[in-house]
């Protein structure tokens, strides 16, 4: 396990939202699950509440459509940010 995956970890431990740079996106998120994918890559499930995404600014989505399910690898300047813990309402925390 690499080192933004134990970060992630211990922010879903914390009930800790994060920001991180994802494909060039700016995404503040909730992680939900954490795992690997069938090839052994590391995912996180993410409940994003802010920033964009390559479909724009994530605000003006409902809740069921801000779930994303991303690579660990590929989340860059990861770190924890202030505020309330979120999720989408078609999910509970800790799910």
């Amino acid at each position: 396990m690499t080192t933004t995956f134990d970060a992630i970890q211990a922010a879903m431990v914390a009930l800790e939202p994060l920001t991180a740079t994802y494909q060039g996106h700016r995404r503040d998120f909730c992680a939900h699950e954490l795992g690997f994918d069938p090839q052994g890559r590391e995912k996180v499930l993410v409940y994003q509440f802010d920033g964009t995404s390559s479909k724009g600014p994530v605000s003006g989505l409902p809740a069921q459509q801000r779930w994303r399910c991303l690579f660990v690898a590929e989340l860059d300047e990861l770190r924890s940010i202030s505020g309330p813990w979120q999720t989408g309402s078609n999910r509970g925390a800790g799910n």
